[in-house]
């Protein structure tokens, strides 16, 4: 073999948001409220009842706060369990869900929205996690979604698209249009499907209104309830009979 080309196992390897993996750049302080998170999650999951899982990262997370409103209006109706843990990138998820989060339960529909985190390097200066190309974040997201069809083969996911993020004229604009375009590409079946959300929240003029993401990053109040009546559709749609 020619050293040069390295065989397509390492070259997976290599790509850091397929591997799952902690978050070896946070502090004790920060492991352990991620660790105790997790653990949560894994109690609810053994609970059972989930009939609609949201995974992700902070956004995901945000039901729980800013969007509490909007969650318990248009989703907990539907019997859905909220997974999602702040600073997560795609090989966190994929760490959470092999251990426990999927377990217990035997959901109708994952709704899974990641990826956003692994644009940017780590915490600190001893071990910081690397960032991610666009089709590297979009090769993690795909890996989620096979170990999700390996645990519940009946269940339908959502793929969203990642929201837009930053001032115009930065990486970030670019990258998520990209990375949206992989994912769309990803829902192949009628058992994954893809929703593009980004032009709810950036208007012509490509400025991100502070009245729905006040750091151009994460969701307001408004925003969260403009994601939800987005979401609420599609996840009804999916959890009609498979034709």
């Amino acid at each position: 073999m020619n050293p040069a080309c390295p065989s397509s196992a390492a070259a997976h390897a290599a790509n850091t948001a397929t591997v799952p993996s902690l978050r070896h750049d946070y502090s004790p302080e920060l492991a352990e409220h991620w660790r105790q998170r997790h653990e949560r999650y894994v109690a609810r999951a053994q609970e059972g009842g989930i009939n609609v899982l949201f995974v992700g990262d902070s956004i995901t997370e945000g039901w729980r706060q800013q969007g509490e409103a909007a969650w318990q209006r248009w989703f907990a109706p539907l019997g859905a369990a909220s997974f999602g843990a702040s600073g997560d990138r795609t090989q966190q998820v994929l760490w959470r869900l092999a251990h426990g989060d999927l377990a217990g339960f035997t959901p109708k529909v994952a709704v899974l929205l990641i990826g956003t985190n692994n644009l940017d390097t780590g915490l600190g200066q001893e071990r910081p996690t690397p960032a991610n190309t666009p089709a590297e974040i979009v090769a993690g997201v795909e890996s989620i979604v096979r170990l999700v069809q390996q645990h519940h083969p009946s269940a339908r996911i959502l793929l969203v698209g990642l929201l837009p993020r930053g001032e115009k004229e930065t990486r970030y604009r670019s990258a998520v249009p990209e990375i949206n375009r992989g994912l769309r590409a990803l829902a192949e079946s009628s058992r994954i499907a893809f929703l593009e959300v980004g032009h709810h929240f950036l208007p012509a003029d490509g400025e991100l209104p502070p009245a729905l993401m006040p750091d151009q990053l994460h969701l307001s109040e408004h925003g969260y309830e403009v994601l939800a009546t987005a979401l609420h559709p599609a996840i009804k749609a999916l959890l009609a009979p498979v034709p």
